[in-house]
């Protein structure tokens, strides 16, 4: 039986083989709507570090959240009812859900804040990156026994509490993450309906190291199951002695792409950006540069591009079709992406991007990129054709495309380019009459 996650295997091909070369194929687009629903950011939960973080300012991140327009978070399970209180008017004031994620120890409530808060827990997720020698918590230890077998231990007492109660048991469990991608066969044999992933491209283009991270997420379950990339990001901590940090412009050009590039996966379900909000401003700290927004409230031009992609192609929820999308791609099409996707009202989006580097660490001096010159046809000539640039801010502007020819012309550059088509109706085909 072909199921959702074969079809996007399918998909994943013919994209491979849509980046040589000259392209011609029908394509299945994919709703818009589900997208945006793929993507999600990482908060700190109010009370951490006692409420001496940038996290504690709800006001700046209930803003921040729903400035993005976002509408999933991931965020830390803490016995605190400030916190729970906090995530519940998130949902019911602005519809976001959350992956509740453990901080290392299993509280006897949580199983009764579950009950009493379901509909906005979008998955709970097991322990977060204890392995040594790279894991948050030295030394770390469950009922007595260390990692692996506590980070076992207590992932299957969250199974369990989710599972045994009728009000919870629909919720997906995300096994816990690690900090090394070696280290995922360590957890093998844990209890859960969702693989994780803590995949960042090392301040490369997004898809390094994706196919590694994947390959190495698979070794917990004998039968894989779909993927949560928890943590992704890049961080602008430029100054840092540590490696894979990036510029601000790299991060804006960047952020749209790793976006499309976790879609084409055909195994990922979902991300979160690390992270929503600097966690603190020194120029030389790695840690403290990741996040969307400064800790002084204003925004980082990445936060700009997240949110014009998202302005963009948000859509209604309602279900429908996608449609197939009849083009060819010819040019210089070596290094160019594509993801092709269709809002309720029949308008197809081409995401076009050159999937190249746009920052050198070690000079620490953004790459100039030449734009790719491509020519995009059509079976069926669009009868309106719009394309959406972005600036170096992050803002999108558009303008009118000519396409009388059942083409388009467009210099394809190292940041997403967005076609947005109106097609003319399928001329129904003519009856032939009986001699």
């Amino acid at each position: 039986m072909i199921n959702k996650y074969s079809c996007r295997l399918i998909f994943g091909l013919v994209c491979v083989f849509a980046n040589v070369g000259s392209l011609a194929f029908a394509e299945a687009a994919r709703r818009a709507f589900d997208f945006v629903d793929g993507i999600g950011v990482n908060i700190k939960c109010p009370s951490w570090r006692n409420h001496q973080s940038n996290y504690a300012n709800i006001m700046l991140v209930e803003k921040s959240l729903v400035g993005l327009g976002i509408r999933h978070y991931r965020t830390n399970a803490k016995d605190v009812d400030a916190d729970w209180a906090f995530y519940h008017r998130l949902y019911v004031e602005h519809g976001l859900q959350a992956d509740l994620l453990h901080i290392g120890h299993f509280f006897p409530r949580f199983g009764e804040r579950l009950r009493t808060f379901p509909d906005f827990i979008k998955y709970v997720e097991g322990v977060n990156e204890v392995d040594p020698p790279r894991g948050i918590m030295s030394n770390w230890s469950y009922r007595g026994q260390p990692y692996p077998a506590g980070a076992i231990r207590l992932q299957q007492e969250i199974y369990h509490t989710v599972k045994h109660d009728p009000a919870t048991r629909a919720i997906p469990v995300i096994v816990p993450s690690v900090s090394r991608y070696e280290h995922q066969a360590d957890l093998a044999g844990s209890e859960g309906d969702r693989q994780n992933m803590h995949s960042y491209p090392a301040g490369k283009r997004p898809s390094t190291l994706l196919s590694e991270a994947v390959a190495t997420s698979d070794k917990v379950f004998t039968i894989p199951k779909p993927i949560v990339a928890t943590e992704t990001g890049y961080t602008t901590a430029v100054a840092s002695p540590q490696g894979g940090t990036v510029s601000e412009l790299a991060k804006t050009k960047y952020t749209p792409r790793l976006v499309a590039e976790y879609w084409n996966h055909p195994r990922i379900e979902r991300l979160y950006f690390y992270e929503l909000i600097d966690t603190g401003d020194d120029p030389l700290e790695f840690e403290h540069g990741f996040g969307f927004v400064r800790p002084d409230g204003t925004v980082k031009p990445a936060f700009t591009a997240l949110q014009s992609l998202v302005r963009l192609l948000d859509d209604s929820p309602a279900r429908f079709r996608p449609e197939g999308l009849d083009f060819r791609i010819t040019g210089d099409a070596g290094m160019v992406h594509h993801t092709v996707l269709q809002k309720r009202n029949g308008d197809f989006y081409i995401l076009l991007w050159q999937e190249v580097d746009v920052y050198d660490a070690a000079s620490k001096s953004d790459i100039q990129t030449k734009d790719a010159p491509v020519v995009v046809g059509f079976g069926r000539s669009p009868v309106r054709a719009v394309v959406h640039r972005y600036d170096d801010l992050g803002r999108l502007s558009s303008s009118s495309a000519d396409a009388r020819d059942g083409t388009i012309r467009i210099n394809v550059p190292d940041t997403v380019t967005i076609l947005q088509l109106t097609l003319a109706p399928e001329t129904p085909a003519v009856p032939v009459s009986s001699p």
